[in-house]
């Protein structure tokens, strides 16, 4: 990893224990226990608010939280709110100072003192109130351009703790995943045998996975009479049988996902004679690392995998190819674009819902689902500090650049026309910087109700005069979610996989 991810890393370890020990110090110079119990209230604030993000995780993957998981995002974020009030201070002192209207801790503070003697506690049965110290200046005078001054330094001091202690917390929004397991094994969702692996990323990151060999296939081929009663998905197509379990594809799974809830793509590799290795993104299910990098980073896991195939199933893995989805068809094409062996060694390339380029997506996002200044903030302050903990400039990531470097391998893009999350137009963006040759579909038709639907029903239908008439499409959605379920789009990636060596 990168020194300055070692860095980065020890900030966080320390700042809990930096403000931990600050609050103990400062209880006891003022001989009470409201910086102990301000901190206490942060660790608490910090668990449930772990607790909450962690269950959110694990509900929206149907797996579980972990314990370790959840005490680690309550560290990370008791350290989040230490230096945010940190930053709080440190602007409050600079703008009182800066609109003249600091007062020091001890400046104006009554003194006991003996008429003429030292000074002594509150028992002194001579002492009297002294306020004026001669070595401490006099407070300011308490006047109405004071107060004035006062409310420009607030007004300062909390404009830009919001202009740079909101982007902040975006960007560790965007870029800390809490790790949740569980989920489906492969012998559960598809009914065939897996093995769990593990490897590692070129850059060192630990990733844990699923090797899913292709079943046998058919002792005589095909049978037409079960391939009626055989979901489309899962039906067995006519394979040469010196290709059968010889290709393998490697399943790279959406942001905020895992190997796990986007098996589905597999199912109809499987049962066509293609091995299948599903693992785990970092930041993401049992693999390595918190923080992910919207596939910039996560190439490296891509490459991992290849160079695990080639080490330890090179029989199974003659032939490599990808299947990626968001954040996992960006990886996927960053790493195949790599001039390595291992990025050399992928011979196609699919893609679902994968945007052009970050820059591009950063921009849809923000514009559409935050206001004017929120987005600009997003942009402009958050992005930079995310790029600043993964260690990447991720403004300058580009999926469709690395198209450039793929050729002549083929690629496949497939992208819903419904889609809310990734935008249609990105991956039409990307379609069209891709080199040849590529290949494209598009999916979703509009309904009666003016939305993209993936069409579940015939074309059209007879009426009772004999007249043949269209039908309005229905169906689910063709959104971000829909697409990886829908089967004629899964076969047709197997059917581009296929052909891609005579494309090539």
């Amino acid at each position: 990893m990168p020194t300055q991810d070692h860095l980065l890393a020890g900030l966080y370890v320390a700042l809990p224990l930096v403000g931990g020990v600050v609050a103990v110090v400062f209880a006891r110079r003022r001989r009470n226990f409201k910086p102990v119990v301000a901190f206490g209230l942060s660790l608490v604030s910090a668990l449930l608010i772990s607790l909450a993000i962690c269950l959110f995780y694990a509900r929206g993957l149907s797996a579980e939280a972990t314990a370790g998981q959840i005490l680690l995002t309550a560290y990370l974020l008791t350290g989040v709110l230490v230096l945010l009030k940190a930053l709080s201070w440190f602007l409050k002192e600079a703008a009182e100072r800066a609109f003249f209207v600091h007062i020091s801790q001890s400046a104006g503070r009554p003194t006991l003192r003996h008429r003429n003697g030292p000074p002594v506690d509150a028992a002194g049965t001579e002492a009297h109130i002294d306020y004026q110290h001669p070595r401490r200046p006099a407070p300011p005078a308490r006047g109405i351009g004071w107060a004035a001054r006062l409310a420009g330094a607030t007004l300062t001091r909390v404009v830009l703790l919001f202009a740079i202690g909101l982007p902040y917390v975006m960007s560790l929004g965007m870029i800390y995943r809490p790790k949740v397991v569980g989920g489906q094994t492969p012998l559960q969702q598809l009914g065939t045998p897996f093995v769990d692996v593990s490897f590692e990323a070129t850059d060192g990151t630990t990733l844990a996975g699923w090797w899913i060999p292709a079943l046998p296939p058919p002792p005589t081929g095909p049978n037409p009479a079960s391939r009626r009663s055989t979901p489309p998905a899962t039906a067995r197509a006519t394979s040469r049988p010196d290709d059968w379990g010889r290709k393998t594809v490697v399943i790279c799974h959406g942001l905020g996902s895992s190997k796990s809830n986007q098996l589905a793509l597999a199912r109809d590799l499987v049962v066509n004679g293609y091995n299948v290795l599903a693992f785990d993104f970092r930041a993401h299910g049992s693999s390595g690392g918190q923080l992910c990098s919207f596939g910039d980073r996560e190439r490296f896991d891509v490459l991992g995998a290849v160079r695990w195939l080639r080490l330890h199933r090179p029989d199974e893995a003659q032939r490599i190819v990808g299947l990626g989805v968001s954040m996992g068809g960006a990886a996927l094409l960053a790493a195949a674009g790599d001039d390595s062996a291992e990025g050399r060694a992928i011979d196609a390339v699919s893609v679902f819902s994968t945007y052009a380029d970050f820059a591009s997506l950063a921009d849809d996002i923000t514009d559409n689902y935050l206001i004017s200044p929120l987005g600009w903030l997003a942009r402009n302050i958050g992005v930079p500090l995310a790029s600043a903990h993964v260690g990447t400039d991720l403004q300058a990531f580009s999926p469709s650049r690395a198209t450039d470097r793929l050729a002549p391998r083929p690629i496949m893009v497939v992208h819903g026309r419904g889609d809310h999350l990734i935008p249609f137009e990105t991956g039409v963006r990307l379609f069209e910087r891709a080199q040849l040759p590529k290949v494209r579909l598009w999916v979703g038709e509009l309904d009666a109700e003016n939305r993209y639907v993936i069409r579940s029903n015939a074309k059209y239908t007879v009426d009772e005069t004999g007249v043949q008439r269209p039908l309005a499409p229905s169906g689910p959605s063709a959104d971000h979610i829909n697409l990886i379920y829908y089967d004629d789009a899964l076969k047709a990636v197997r059917l581009f996989f296929e052909e891609a060596r005579a494309m090539s």
